[in-house]
C-alpha cells in the first residue's frame, strides 16, 4: 500500500476541472467589471481636468459643453451629461458627477458601480 501512495501525485481530474471553472468565473467577472471601472476613472479625469482651464471664468453652459465634448472624445456610453451638475457660490465652482454604472452578470444578476466624483475650483 505504501508503494502505491508514492506513485500517486498531482491533482485529480475533478479537482483540476473545478479549479479551471473557478478561474474562468473570476476572469468573466473581471471582464465585466473592468469597463465599469475604466468609465468611472474617466469621469474622475473629466471632473478634475478643469484645473488647467480656470473653470471659474467660464459660464455653466461653456463648462457643460466642454464636459459633453470630453464624454464624446472618451467614447463614454454609460454616463452622459445629465449625470453632471455645476454649482456656483461665492467665487467657487463645484463640478459634481453622480451616477450608476450597471452591467448584467448572469441572468437577472446585475453589478452596480456607484460613481460620485466632485471637484471644487476657485480663483
Amino acid at each position: 500500500m505504501e508503494k502505491n501512495r508514492v506513485k500517486q501525485r498531482g491533482m485529480a481530474t475533478t479537482s483540476f476541472i473545478s479549479l479551471m471553472l473557478l478561474l474562468a468565473f473570476f476572469i468573466y467577472v473581471f471582464l465585466k467589471l473592468f469597463p465599469l471601472y475604466m468609465e468611472s476613472f474617466k469621469v474622475g479625469t473629466i471632473v478634475s481636468s478643469f484645473a488647467k482651464e480656470n473653470a471659474v471664468d467660464k459660464s455653466n453652459a461653456e463648462i457643460m459643453k466642454l464636459i459633453e465634448k470630453r464624454l464624446e472624445m472618451n467614447n463614454m456610453k454609460l454616463i452622459d451629461k445629465g449625470n453632471f451638475d455645476i454649482s456656483r457660490e461665492s467665487g467657487k465652482v463645484t463640478i459634481n458627477a453622480d451616477g450608476e454604472l450597471r452591467t448584467q452578470l448572469v441572468g437577472d444578476i446585475h453589478i452596480v458601480l456607484v460613481v460620485q466624483k466632485s471637484q471644487e475650483y476657485s480663483r
